[in-house]
């Protein structure tokens, strides 16, 4: 048994609230990430002990208490902060898979940059050495992702494949990650290298990937889709903890910025889920707990 601390309000999140999400059906527990700690555990436990700060690996966060099998916990080190901790499970290791196939020098295109993940993608990738395009609505606080580690803001816009053409040397980029779909995913894939590939992994736009079956046929790229929980699924137990292991010390060494814009407790979940409708890059986060905030 686990009493959860703290649980961050995601878009997936909130999608699933207004049944808008792939997994959405009643009864529903919201919550895909959050951290907790353990309380009891099974007398045939092992590597798992009461007081252990731990991260669970399924959804239904938002409640105070869960009984969980010990391999659905991560167990974290005790120096990573408890509001760090509980944004590890999503975001970080999206941003980390998502660029694993890349290599130093390559080029990757990603829309959506000032959100929490965007911050993240350009984290990861200034620190591999990926050249990062980042495709922005409007003008705004672009020394924000200069600092994070860009190599260039391109404004998402009808002339975005040819701008995204022109800073590659006419190539296009090697991968771009479609974190919006809807008409964004045809602007993206308008700058693809030949045999490239677009990866969809969000729905901000609500709306429908859209793209011209031109750049598919004279294009060549490839299409493809990321889901966290499926990815995960298909790797071995050792490699997710693994994995956890290595972004939590990140963490908790302050190598990743994780920011978080407010805390509010379970009781004012309404209010909460308001305001992160409207944060961009900073987290909201809850406290199941009755704790002190």
């Amino acid at each position: 048994m686990i009493e959860l601390l703290f649980s961050p309000i995601n878009p997936a999140d909130l999608m699933e609230v207004h049944g808008n999400y792939a997994q959405s059906a009643l009864p529903l527990t919201p919550g895909a990430e959050g951290v907790g700690r353990v309380l009891r555990c099974g007398r045939n436990v092992k590597g798992i002990f009461p007081g252990n700060i731990v991260m669970p690996l399924t959804r239904g966060n938002w409640q105070t208490y869960r009984v969980l099998s010990h391999k659905d916990l991560i167990v974290l080190p005790n120096a990573i902060m408890l509001q760090h901790a509980a944004m590890l499970r999503v975001n970080p290791a999206t941003a980390s898979l998502l660029l694993s196939s890349c290599k130093s020098g390559d080029w990757v295109a990603y829309n959506a940059p000032h959100s929490a993940i965007g911050r993240l993608i350009a984290q990861f990738g200034a620190t591999a050495g990926i050249h990062l395009v980042a495709v922005v609505r409007d003008t705004q606080r672009l020394q924000q992702l200069l600092d994070l580690g860009v190599s260039a803001a391109l404004l998402d816009d009808y002339s975005l494949g040819a701008k995204m053409r022109q800073l590659t040397e006419g190539r296009g980029v090697r991968l771009a990650l479609d974190c919006v779909a809807g008409p964004a995913s045809a602007r993206l894939a308008s700058g693809i290298a030949v045999g490239g590939t677009l990866c969809v992994y969000g729905h901000l736009s609500g709306e429908d990937c859209r793209i011209p079956s031109r750049q598919l046929t004279f294009g060549q790229i490839q299409v493809n889709g990321f889901n966290l929980g499926r990815t995960i699924g298909s790797m071995t137990w050792q490699s997710v903890h693994q994995m956890y292991a290595e972004l939590a010390a990140n963490i908790a060494a302050g190598k990743l910025q994780l920011p978080v814009t407010a805390i509010y407790p379970l009781t004012s979940l309404k209010e909460a889920m308001s305001v992160a409708k409207q944060s961009v890059g900073a987290k909201i986060l809850i406290a199941p707990s009755p704790i002190d905030i």
